[in-house]
């Protein structure tokens, strides 16, 4: 891992680090810069090719982690063995933040391209937020977007017609990643996201390679929208 990435000035204003919360604490003067930049100079910058595991189900954590570039999908074994892609993170999005409340990660995350993070010390992102009311409401916001994240795969991704689910899949991809949204995940996986069969899948991505519309963002949201 490489140490000091927030303490960089070039990255100030760079794309990757645009979203960061911990960028917005250093934005917001709550806490002295000498006292932040000791803080910051723990952030450390990781590297993961693709189908790499950032942190296992049930692992005990001590980092949280911000997705700088690339695709991540959180993946869940239940007790009878089944592994269930539950969630897809992109750009600016934390994973891991469920280790501030009981030090263990509840999902397994996984690489799905290559993969650039953050990855920030538990006793950082605490210290940052007993003295930072920035870092507290920054912090209150990522657990409201995993949240919504989770509506997003129940009410878009897992449910309504086959054609309506892949659609949703592919814009949401479409806009996350630099990949090609076609070629980023097997069908077993995607029909794992999406509760499908593969077989469903396969004849769906191939209707819409014959429509024309897999990477056509307004035709895609014509799908979702039953037209």
């Amino acid at each position: 891992m490489e140490s000091g990435i927030c303490t960089e000035a070039r990255r100030k204003n760079s794309r990757e680090c645009g979203p960061c919360s911990v960028r917005k604490v250093a934005a917001s003067g709550d806490i002295p810069l000498a006292r932040l930049d000791s803080l910051l100079a723990q952030v450390e910058l990781a590297h993961y090719g693709p189908r790499a595991e950032i942190f296992e189900q049930d692992e005990a954590g001590r980092r949280v982690f911000v997705i700088r570039r690339g695709l991540v999908k959180l993946v869940h074994d239940n007790e009878s063995g089944l592994r269930r892609t539950v969630r897809l993170l992109a750009h600016g999005d934390a994973m891991g933040l469920e280790v501030l409340v009981d030090g263990r990660y509840r999902h397994a995350a996984q690489a799905v391209e290559d993969l650039e993070v953050c990855a920030l010390p538990t006793r950082v992102l605490a210290d940052l937020d007993a003295h930072s009311q920035c870092m507290h409401r920054e912090l209150m916001g990522q657990w409201q977007h995993c949240l919504d994240q989770a509506d997003t795969v129940i009410t878009r991704m897992s449910s309504g017609r086959a054609r309506e689910r892949v659609a949703n899949y592919l814009l949401f991809v479409g806009r996350t990643t630099e990949g090609d949204p076609d070629g980023l995940m097997g069908r077993d996986e995607m029909a794992a996201i999406l509760d499908l069969t593969t077989e469903t899948v396969s004849r769906v991505m191939s209707d819409f390679r014959r429509e024309g519309i897999v990477d056509d963002p307004a035709a895609l949201k014509k799908v979702c929208q039953g037209l």
